[in-house]
């Protein structure tokens, strides 16, 4: 059980990062998807900070599964 668990959270967070880095490539290749420039930065921003929160949770779940 404890296996099944760890491994839908390592896959969560690894579809999580995937989604960012997708949005945050639609968002470089076509900027002029949003009118406004601070937006797309705000957007970019935003994808970031859940892209780094999911890698810092995986890292923190790879502890659980080396004890």
């Amino acid at each position: 059980m404890r296996r099944i668990i760890l491994e839908a959270l390592a896959a969560r967070y690894k579809g999580v990062m995937e989604e960012c880095k997708a949005n945050i490539e639609i968002y470089l290749r076509n900027p002029s998807g949003t009118a406004d420039h601070p937006e797309v930065l705000d957007s970019i921003d935003g994808q970031i900070k859940k892209l780094t929160s999911a890698q810092e949770r995986l890292e923190a779940l790879e502890q659980f599964r080396n004890q």
